[in-house]
C-alpha cells in the first residue's frame, strides 16, 4: 500500500553533474514518489537520495511521468532501513489482523 504524505520533505540527488530536488509526494515500503521541481531526468543506476532526517538511502528508478518520478529502495536484507520497514509492515499487518486503527486505539 502507498501512504500519501502531506507535507512532504525535500529531498535532493546529483545526476551527470546536476543538481535536482523533489518532494516525497507518498511513500510505501518499496520506495517513494517524488514531485520534481524540474523535469525529472533519466537514471539508469543505482542512485543516493538524500532525505533530512533518514539521511542517505539508496534507490532505484523505476518510472517517470513529466515532473514526477518513482523510486524504489534498494538495500542489504541486513541493512537499517531494511529492518525498519520490515518492522513497519509486522504493525501494518497486525493491524489489519485486529480491525484497523479504530480498534487499535481503543
Amino acid at each position: 500500500p502507498r501512504f500519501g504524505v502531506e507535507i512532504g520533505a525535500v529531498v535532493g540527488f546529483s545526476h551527470n553533474d546536476r543538481e535536482f530536488e523533489g518532494v516525497i509526494v507518498d511513500i510505501s515500503l518499496g520506495g517513494i514518489r517524488l514531485r520534481m521541481t524540474a523535469p525529472s531526468p533519466v537514471i539508469e543506476e543505482d542512485f543516493t537520495v538524500m532525505h533530512p532526517q533518514a539521511g542517505a538511502l539508496q534507490v532505484r528508478q523505476s518510472w517517470i511521468k513529466g515532473s514526477a518520478m518513482g523510486v524504489e529502495f534498494v538495500m542489504p536484507q541486513d541493512s537499517r532501513l531494511a529492518r525498519s520497514l520490515r518492522c513497519v509492515q509486522l504493525l501494518l499487518d497486525e493491524e489489519a489482523e485486529i480491525g484497523g486503527p479504530e480498534s487499535a486505539q481503543a
